[in-house]
């Protein structure tokens, strides 16, 4: 175990990293402060390199069986295959679309009134404008 430096016994309770393939005692899982992300487990290194990925239907298609509704396997691919950009990197996949085609941003501000003002920092930051931005407040009340 990298944690306890104790061996990890046949048939014991563990885990393995799923970046590094180090292992753990299952008891360790707390104490080394590795993370379960994505439904992989992560050791104390590795789970900083790791991006989370908010994926409600891959529970439920990881607990069905060959029935699963094809339209939520489709729904849970798109959302496993979202990638993270920097806003250079955002920038260079956008632009020439932003500067031919109808433009749109969609944004959940979560807290328009603490978030608005980073929300037009961020928009700032994009090289092209859009044309249309539409924002949802769901903290309301």
């Amino acid at each position: 175990c990298l944690h306890c430096l104790r061996n990890v016994g046949l048939g014991l309770p563990h885990f393995e990293c799923s970046s590094c393939n180090s292992i753990f005692n299952a008891k360790c899982f707390k104490a080394s402060k590795a993370e379960v992300i994505n439904g992989n487990f992560y050791c104390r290194s590795c789970k900083y390199s790791i991006s989370k990925k908010y994926n409600p239907f891959k529970v439920i298609i990881d607990n069905e069986d060959e029935t699963t509704d094809p339209y939520l396997q489709k729904m849970s691919d798109i959302l496993e295959s979202c990638k993270s950009y920097t806003t250079q990197s955002l920038n260079n996949e956008i632009s020439p679309i932003l500067a031919d085609d109808l433009s749109m941003l969609f944004q959940n501000i979560d807290g328009n009134r603490t978030n608005f003002d980073s929300f037009n920092t961020e928009i700032d930051r994009i090289a092209g404008k859009f044309q249309v931005i539409g924002l949802a407040e769901t903290n309301v009340g």
